[in-house]
């Protein structure tokens, strides 16, 4: 059997993932990894893929992908029951649109470079978070590799995965409908419970997460650290237009601690739900379910290679 499992997203990138994978593969040979190749065929695929492979014998995989197929790997780790979620290793070679997570440990775009990390082989066993929500009514949950948002960065993800799906997106669309809904996004009347302690606040977004950036490069959880057992959360609060405009770059930055409208702490556990409002949700990229959406962490639950820490 070979050593490595490659699962590939064909539609990564603007389906970078099928254009490049003739050299991609080509330079995993030249650098000497064994491996075996396939190719995703449509959404969660690469769940469902990944538990079977591992039921094979699979216990290195690498991916050819964004955050999304990330994702799904991790969740096939996570959901499998034949070894120790730690016993599997990933590693990543980005052909995504955003690779917010890959920006956390350093992992750059070029192939080469990408290649060489997983070659090198350094480990880190990282936190996930689980969130249990909604679908039609049917109670779920989702593991989380890099973060999840409601509120408006929720409707700016919706909305850019229907630009996706439609052919019409580019790598700039997330700021793009950051700056277009942010004119129009009304907050929303949010019960919070957070380690136990409960709040209502009137939010414009909710942050939840385990590394730093989302959105191709913001930094919406600058404080993030990926194996401290916490998720970091930011909040902000619902805001007139004006004072959102003249902060929006400190918060896309990750200078939370010059917003005054901003609060950035971390927790175990956290619960989110409205008396009064349907709220969307985002997991790692990826638009889900409804509320209420109950949050936990669960620490150093996968091996990840990485090419530094940037905390």
């Amino acid at each position: 059997m070979h050593e490595w499992l490659v699962i590939v997203n064909p539609n990564s990138g603007k389906r970078k993932g099928e254009k490049d994978w003739k050299l991609i593969s080509k330079k995993l040979v030249e650098k000497g990894f064994s491996f075996s190749a396939i190719f995703t065929e449509h959404k969660n695929h690469a769940i469902q893929l990944t538990r079977e492979y591992i039921a094979q014998g699979f216990r290195k995989i690498i991916i050819v992908g964004g955050d999304g197929t990330l994702n799904e790997v991790a969740n096939g780790i996570m959901t499998q029951d034949i070894c120790k979620s730690t016993d599997v290793e990933v590693g990543i070679i980005p052909v995504g649109t955003g690779n917010d997570w890959c920006k956390t440990y350093g992992i750059e775009h070029d192939y080469d470079k990408a290649i060489d990390v997983i070659y090198k082989g350094i480990t880190l066993l990282q936190d996930v978070g689980k969130v249990k929500y909604f679908e039609n009514d049917n109670p779920l949950d989702r593991y989380i590799v890099n973060s999840a948002g409601i509120g408006f960065e929720a409707l700016v993800v919706k909305v850019t995965n229907k630009q996706k799906e439609a052919g019409k997106s580019n790598p700039i669309a997330y700021l793009y409908n950051v700056l277009k809904y942010c004119f129009t996004y009304k907050g929303r009347n949010v019960i919070l419970t957070i380690d136990g302690k409960t709040m209502q606040k009137d939010l414009y977004l909710c942050s939840i997460g385990i590394c730093k950036y989302k959105g191709n490069g913001m930094k919406f959880l600058p404080y993030a650290i990926p194996d401290d057992g916490l998720f970091d959360v930011t909040l902000i609060n619902n805001a007139p237009v004006r004072k959102l405009l003249r902060y929006i770059n400190k918060i896309i930055k990750g200078n939370l601690h010059q917003v005054k409208f901003a609060q950035a702490l971390t927790c175990k556990t956290i619960f989110v739900d409205s008396n009064t409002e349907k709220l969307i949700m985002e997991v790692d990229g990826e638009s889900l379910g409804n509320n209420p959406y109950t949050f936990e962490i669960v620490p150093s639950a996968i091996k990840v290679i990485i090419n530094t820490k940037s905390w």
